[in-house]
């Protein structure tokens, strides 16, 4: 008789087990799914920053074109008068000559 007494305790042992393994398994379940709500997200803002970078390097390019014809601008208006004033400074060295 207490061969029968020991194995009348094994199959609560084995399903208080179970449960415990279940519960194991809800839990990483749960782990899991939050890790993939999570990556999700993360991806959702990957891809917004992404798209702001893209927003932020347009109007980079289109500023530095601006710059660059200001500059460009600036400059020809300088060579110009540089040109001007060589041209005046012959026509006043030939009146003199003469």
């Amino acid at each position: 008789m207490k061969t029968s007494s020991p194995s009348s305790q094994e199959p609560t042992v084995f399903k208080m087990q179970d449960i415990w393994n279940r519960l194991l398994q809800i839990v990483c379940l749960f782990g899991v799914v939050s890790t993939l709500a999570g990556v999700g997200i993360l991806s959702a803002q990957v891809s917004k920053v992404r798209q702001e970078q893209a927003r932020v390097s347009a109007e980079l390019s289109r500023l530095e074109d601006e710059v660059v014809a200001a500059l460009g601008a600036n400059v020809a208006a300088v060579q110009a008068e540089q040109a001007g004033d060589i041209l005046d400074l012959r026509t006043n060295l030939s009146g003199m000559h003469t």
